[in-house]
């Protein structure tokens, strides 16, 4: 995996890249799973600096970036990583909040989508908690979320955790 790493963080071919990186992403999740964190969290610190770099690698390495990064949190990564923030093992929450806070935007509405479904408050003050942490956009998607057409429940779900974000302006 170090050698895929460091393979990944010098490539200038867009195919390669991109093949490294959907075998970076199985490396990603299969750790996770078996409950190590270094190496997601090197992965996605990667990526992410890849996306913030406009001039380092090829042309649009930064727009694949982008993408391998929404890639990461549609592969099921964040379902595993919502499930750490409420382990007992307050290492294993550290780790988990680490990778889903590095995953930046695309990890926030998946992040929304489970504080309407869940009923667990404390959990979805949890996860209120990484929302605000994300930044002002993040914490203003989760508000706008609020629509006038959703389930009353969903609505109330996020509603109860809004004190967890309200540091921010919301209503600009």
């Amino acid at each position: 995996e170090n050698k895929f790493i460091d393979a990944e963080q010098n490539e200038t071919e867009e195919v390669v890249y991109n093949e490294l990186a959907d075998l970076l992403e199985q490396a990603a999740n299969r750790n996770l799973n078996e409950g190590n964190y270094d190496k997601p969290i090197q992965i996605v610190q990667m990526f992410r600096m890849h996306k913030h770099s406009r001039e380092d690698g090829f042309g649009r390495r930064w727009q694949s970036a982008t993408n391998i990064m929404q890639n990461l949190a549609d592969s099921g990564l964040i379902s595993i990583l919502i499930s750490d923030l409420r382990s007992p093992d307050k290492k294993k929450q550290e780790e988990a909040y680490k990778v889903v806070l590095s995953l930046e935007e695309h990890a926030v509405f998946y992040l929304i989508s489970t504080i309407k479904e869940i009923q667990d408050l404390h959990l979805r003050r949890v996860l209120a908690f990484v929302i605000k942490n994300m930044g002002e956009s993040s914490v203003k998607l989760l508000v706008t979320s609020i629509t006038t057409d959703m389930p009353v429940d969903e609505a109330k779900r996020i509603l109860e955790v809004l004190d967890s974000v309200e540091y921010y302006d919301t209503v600009s």
